[in-house]
């Protein structure tokens, strides 16, 4: 029932605006737009995951990802680039050439 309300408003909408011109409005996806909302649930997000070649092969678009600090009470200097600094009232060692050698005194 829901389908067949949904599907009539659907044309009730395009129908009026096809008056404006062949050129301005296409509807090619008029007919996708009612099946996807017409077509079951579960059937969707079954054939969507079987079907879909996307979801194999998708990789998401990764932030260049940064050592975090280790917190240690007694802090070394694990390489010759590595360096003390004192922030907010702690000690902290930063590495110019290695990232993992960051410290936190904690």
């Amino acid at each position: 029932m829901a389908s067949l309300l949904l599907r009539r408003v659907l044309l009730s909408i395009a129908k009026p605006v096809s008056f404006f011109g062949h050129q301005s409005v296409k509807f090619s996806s008029i007919p996708t737009i009612m099946d996807v909302f017409t077509q079951p649930l579960i059937q969707r997000s079954i054939s969507g995951f079987k079907g879909s070649p996307f979801l194999a092969d998708s990789h998401l678009p990764l932030v260049q990802q940064t050592s975090g600090m280790k917190t240690k009470t007694a802090l070394k200097k694990r390489c010759k680039d590595c360096y003390f600094v004192r922030r907010r009232g702690r000690l902290f060692v930063y590495c110019k050439t290695n990232g993992k050698h960051k410290q936190r005194q904690g």
